[in-house]
């Protein structure tokens, strides 16, 4: 759920901010709406675009952005100025690591964080110890930072995996991080715990217990703490605080795992190993992707995607809360989040499934009142969203606030409390004409046919019929299928949408309704289409309903059946018409050699009443193009070849006609069975003997071109 500032952002989409993030993300519009719904401001666009293209961590970035804003609205740090050279902070250059320093460094400014060192509860082992004075561990991935960080600000500790910065310091400097722990310092000095950053070509970054990274208390440089170790404790630094390089199968794997990954076929191909990784990197699955662990029961995935931290979609945590186990996993990570936070995450619904202990550790004061009034509104609590609706004062941004919150209501399905948003709205605060669109378009994804007609009635333009017909058709809601019928004129394009919705998903019921349309009788393209999409599927039910209703030519449908393999798609075919050409037949033939399936092949054979005749259009050089793992069918068709010559070579042999030409003659006639592969001719001359066909008997014997000693 988004938060949406629409006058600033109407001004954005007209001024620089606009131009200048596109420019970063290289015209890529479709990223730059993903970052600009998660500036907080306008002016924060070409940052957030500059520091994604080094990180891809956006759940991080998000994080960073709404913390550097406070301290710009606090005057506590300056703009970030964006140039062709860089990005500059007070004339400095900075990158995206440096960029997370800074916010870390100004968070923890002035505050001491005080926390009992107990690195037994880690249940790691030091790679180096003295008893009661020091211990020092070396922590190999976010968990064990997590693990030794805990009660620490530390941005590589943090629980949360989706703002835990390990992975970017691992990737950006080869970073290999060392916890040291000075058990005779006070809970108050700094230097109790000092995380060393061993980086690549023997650099490296100290940070202290206040999350000051560089300059650490006392010490202004890396060479003088490990030579204040090495006096006091012996500790040779060089031997023990040594870089691990990234490994080739590291690189390979944070090239496909790093960035966000959004449909549920490319999250599939990942390997195991990698889907792990993905999830412990804090990505947000998507709903598809989430619903594919969860329905699959990939417990190990789901216990430890609930253990990340992150603040999960509500539709996920409907499924997570019903089992009581992952609900009590899941609440325990994130209130160990919320220690971490200076301004708690925790969202609404996920406090309302805290016990009243748990509850008491969430200071209401701090939490993000918007987004617990966006979450009402999805979860269709009319009492708190009424409160907050009566508590509006006006302020500039309430009307993206609410509009936002429209837009939740329509997916929670309660009209009261659509009603009560919309009633909000005035003449000097209207919906924009742009929210009358999203807000239409998330009523024919998500909603119900009486929050429809409501709407409709109320605002009768500026929102695209066509997609929302399309939506309905996919979601199968036949009521709102045929409201759209009868309440809009719609073209006959936009009937084409939704009959390609309705047979993509299966829309059974929907796509009945439509096929009825007189705006589909001479629709023969799209028809067809529509049978090719039912064909790619193998959906013979959807394909019998259009066939029940319309001709279809079925050209196109069955190329596509061959060549995604839907033999019983085809037999369905193939009962329905019987009269195909034989231009078409040797199309499909050929489709069938690039399908590489001899099964379709010879059914598509069966079909014609002469397939001897249909298999001489040149398969045999056609399948050249194709033979890589083609072997069955190559040698299939190579055999019918030879059988064909050899059957002619004998069939010649027979003939009277034959032996009445000249030797010349019948020297032309063989050397072309010759050519085509026939190489022993001693049953063609048995045949010759036998029909009594002497002359071509003594041709075949005595010629020298077709002697098995030329051969």
């Amino acid at each position: 759920m988004k938060l949406l500032f629409f006058k600033e952002w109407f001004n954005l989409y007209e001024g620089k901010f606009e131009d200048q993030s596109l420019s970063i993300l290289n015209k890529d519009e479709e990223l730059f709406n993903l970052l600009a719904s998660k500036a907080p401001e306008p002016k924060y666009l070409p940052i957030i675009s500059y520091f994604y293209k080094q990180s891809g961590n956006l759940n991080v970035l998000k994080d960073l952005i709404n913390k550097y804003k406070e301290f710009v609205d606090k005057k506590k740090l300056s703009m970030i100025q964006i140039t062709n050279k860089g990005a500059f902070l007070n004339n400095q250059e900075i990158n995206y690591v440096k960029f997370a320093e800074i916010i870390h460094a100004a968070e923890s400014n002035n505050r001491i964080v005080k926390t009992n060192i107990d690195t037994n509860a880690s249940g790691l082992k030091p790679i180096f110890t003295i008893k009661d004075k020091i211990e020092i561990y070396k922590a190999k991935d976010s968990r064990e930072c997590v693990l030794l960080g805990k009660g620490y600000t530390f941005c590589i500790s943090n629980p949360n995996a989706g703002l835990n910065m390990w992975n970017t310091y691992r990737n950006s400097y080869e970073s290999t991080f060392y916890f040291v722990f000075e058990k005779t310092r006070r809970q108050d000095d700094p230097l109790r715990i000092v995380v060393v950053d061993a980086r690549r070509d023997g650099d490296f970054a100290l940070t202290d217990a206040n999350n000051k990274t560089g300059t650490i208390s006392e010490f202004n440089h890396f060479d003088e703490y490990f030579g204040y170790l090495n006096s006091v404790y012996k500790i040779n630094s060089d031997s023990l605080f040594i870089n691990e390089p990234l490994t080739q199968q590291e690189r390979k794997d944070n090239a496909i795992v790093d960035q966000k990954i959004m449909t549920l076929d490319n999250f599939k191909k990942l390997t195991l190993s990698q889907k792990e990784k993905y999830i412990g990197n804090g990505h947000e699955l998507t709903n598809e992707q989430f619903n594919y662990i969860f329905d699959n029961n990939m417990v190990n995935f789901i216990i430890q995607y609930i253990n990340t931290g992150i603040k999960l979609d509500n539709d996920q945590l409907k499924k997570i809360f019903k089992n009581p186990s992952y609900k009590k996993t899941y609440l325990r990570q994130r209130l160990e989040v919320q220690r971490h936070l200076h301004r708690p995450d925790i969202g609404r619904f996920e406090y309302l499934n805290l016990d009243d202990n748990s509850k008491r550790q969430i200071d209401l004061n701090k939490v993000d009142k918007k987004q617990w009034f966006l979450e009402a509104a999805y979860l269709g609590d009319e009492e708190y969203v009424s409160n907050t609706i009566q508590n509006l004062k006006g302020n500039p941004d309430d009307d993206g606030t609410l509009t936002s919150a429209y837009l939740e209501a329509v997916k929670s399905k309660n009209l009261n409390i659509v009603k009560m948003i919309d009633e909000k709205f005035d003449k000097s605060h209207a919906l924009s004409k742009t929210a009358i669109g999203w807000i239409f378009d998330d009523i024919t994804k998500y909603s119900t046919i009486e929050i429809l007609d409501y709407f409709v009635k109320k605002y009768h333009k500026h929102y695209n019929i066509g997609f929302g017909f399309q939506n309905v058709a996919k979601r199968n809601e036949v009521a709102m299928v045929k409201y759209f019928i009868d309440n809009f004129e719609m073209k006959d394009y936009e009937y084409s949408l939704a009959l390609y919705s309705s047979v993509k998903n299966n829309a059974i019921d929907s796509l009945n309704i439509i096929l009825d349309s007189p705006e589909l009788e001479n629709e023969h393209t799209v028809l067809n289409t529509a049978m090719s999409i039912a064909a790619e599927h193998g959906n013979l039910k959807v394909a019998k309903l259009i066939l029940d209703k319309h001709k279809i030519n079925f050209y196109d449908a069955t190329l596509n059946a061959i060549e995604h393999k839907q033999y019983q798609f085809l037999e369905f075919i193939f009962k329905a018409r019987k009269d195909f050409p034989e231009k078409w037949l040797v199309d499909f033939l050929k489709t069938a050699i690039k399908a590489k399936s001899l099964p379709i092949f010879k059914l598509i054979l069966s079909q014609s009443s002469d397939s001897e005749k249909l298999l001489r259009n040149n398969l045999l050089d056609y399948i050249e193009n194709y033979k890589e793992d083609n072997d069955e069918l190559y040698n299939f068709i190579k055999k019918k070849d030879f059988e064909f010559y050899f059957n002619s070579g004998i069939n010649l042999a027979k003939s009277s006609d034959i032996n009445s030409k000249s030797k010349n003659e019948i020297k032309y006639f063989f050397n072309m069975i010759r050519d085509n592969g026939i190489k022993d001719f001693s049953e063609i001359k048995k045949a010759a003997k036998e029909a009594g066909n002497i002359h071509t008997y003594n041709v075949l014997n005595d010629i020298p071109f077709l002697r098995s000693n030329y051969e």
